[in-house]
C-alpha cells in the first residue's frame, strides 16, 4: 500500500524519517546528485519520493518485456529445453 504525502493527517511539519532520509540519500548517491540534506518536513520527503518514484517508472523502456525469459521455450511450460 502506497501512502500519498497529501493523505499525512498529523506531523506535516515534523522532520522526515529515518527511513525517508536513507532512501533520500541512496537514490541522491545512486543518481550521482547531492542529497537533500536534513531540512525537509516529512511531507515534504514524501513528495520527493513519490516524484522520484514516478520519474523512475517513466524511464523503464516499454519496449522491454521484463516478464519475457528468451532461455526459456514457451513450449516447456516454464523448463529449460535439453
Amino acid at each position: 500500500m502506497t501512502t500519498n504525502s497529501s493523505d499525512y493527517a498529523t506531523g506535516n511539519d515534523n522532520p522526515m524519517t529515518e527511513a525517508q532520509r536513507v532512501y533520500l540519500d541512496n537514490h541522491a548517491a545512486q543518481a550521482g546528485e547531492p542529497t537533500p540534506g536534513d531540512h525537509l518536513t516529512k511531507q515534504e520527503a514524501a513528495r520527493l519520493i513519490e516524484e522520484l518514484r514516478a520519474e523512475a517508472v517513466e524511464d523503464i523502456d516499454p519496449r522491454i518485456d521484463i516478464l519475457h525469459d528468451p532461455n526459456l521455450d514457451d513450449n516447456t511450460n516454464g523448463q529449460s529445453a535439453a
